[in-house]
């Protein structure tokens, strides 16, 4: 049986992978930019791309809106 993982993962691979296309099926998943699919924020990523955006994330820093008197 497989796990809900592996199943996200089969499943982006169906509709996103297009072997005439550059790159390999996990390249075009996380190239995807379907956001209205529910499985957008779970479908398989390589551990460089989550490592980039969580450094992304740590090193943004919020900005202070100003306000002109």
């Amino acid at each position: 049986m497989a796990t809900p993982k592996e199943c996200i993962a089969l499943f982006c691979k169906e509709c996103i992978y297009d072997p005439t296309e550059t790159g390999s099926w996990r390249q075009q998943v996380e190239a995807c930019q379907m956001t209205a699919c529910p499985l957008y924020p779970v479908r398989p990523l390589s551990l460089n791309t989550i490592y980039n955006k969580r450094k992304v994330s740590e090193v943004q820093e919020p900005t202070i809106p100003t306000i002109n008197v």
